[in-house]
């Protein structure tokens, strides 16, 4: 394919790219600042580059599956449901999970994840009769190099970068994964039933996962709605000496920026324009 066609697919990305957030703009009244769209485009115009092959490869995308009639420890009964794309290939068959992620992270918590993919493995035996011959979870968050290097727009960094770049993390199907899953998943659905929702401890908060580069309670928490009604929050933030309604922003410019670009969104969804 030449040069221009690549051009031309790019272009058809980032005309769907920007309808799809304008019509969630739309739908939520929530928005983001030029920056931070200009960086999730770039985001997706990396990813693309990166998995074009495997892209062009998926026979089924948005496979939707499901295990029903599952039994939660105290007797309630749940359905597990999921989403995935296919790769066939000869008699060859790939299941893939995407997911948002940096793809050290992904490798650092292997088991975080394997759990649920095996999952996927295991109903798509139970309905298509043959086990996959491989699984394996697309981390789609490229490095900030590569970001880095699209946002300079240089070509021989980002041919260098993108080369290192490895967003494919496989995984092995186990049976003894899939059981633990799903009684993980039992139990969770225990807990929302009886209304068991117990945060982490402030001390949790303040620990660093393993791939993260800030405690929970920044990295995970900041990004929650109920931080704010959240004890443990509360506690973590004064540890801190901060209030919990604190916002951190290290550019007051791009605070502004949020602000009236917030403001704006408010606008448009109460006038539907």
């Amino acid at each position: 394919m030449s040069k221009h066609d690549d051009q031309e697919i790019e272009q058809f990305l980032e005309e769907v790219f920007s309808e799809n957030y304008e019509h969630l703009h739309a739908e939520t009244g929530r928005g983001i600042t030029p920056a931070m769209r200009q960086l999730a485009w770039e985001h997706v115009r990396a990813y693309w580059r990166k998995m074009r092959s495997v892209a062009e490869k998926v026979t089924e995308t948005e496979v939707r599956l499901s295990l029903p009639s599952q039994t939660s420890p105290s007797g309630k009964q749940f359905t597990i449901e999921g989403v995935v794309d296919v790769v066939r290939e000869g008699d060859e068959t790939i299941i893939y999970d995407l997911k948002t992620h940096n793809p050290d992270i992904v490798m650092i918590n292997k088991e975080a994840y394997a759990g649920q993919l095996n999952v996927y493995a295991h109903i798509w035996q139970k309905l298509r009769g043959n086990t996959p011959d491989d699984i394996a979870i697309i981390a789609t968050e490229p490095p900030a190099e590569v970001r880095k290097a699209l946002q300079d727009n240089d070509i021989d960094a980002l041919k260098r970068k993108m080369a290192k770049w490895d967003p494919v993390v496989r995984l092995n199907f186990d049976q003894s994964a899939v059981d633990k899953c799903v009684s993980h998943f039992g139990q969770i659905v225990d807990n929302i039933e009886n209304r068991r929702f117990v945060p982490p401890s402030p001390k949790e908060l303040g620990k660093t996962k393993p791939g993260q580069k800030a405690p929970f309670g920044t990295a995970v928490c900041r990004h929650c709605d109920a931080r704010f009604s959240c004890r443990s929050y509360e506690k973590y933030m004064a540890s801190k000496g901060r209030k919990r309604t604190e916002v951190i922003v290290h550019d007051e410019s791009e605070l502004e920026t949020e602000r009236e670009d917030f403001l704006e969104t408010m606008v448009d969804a109460e006038t539907g324009v």
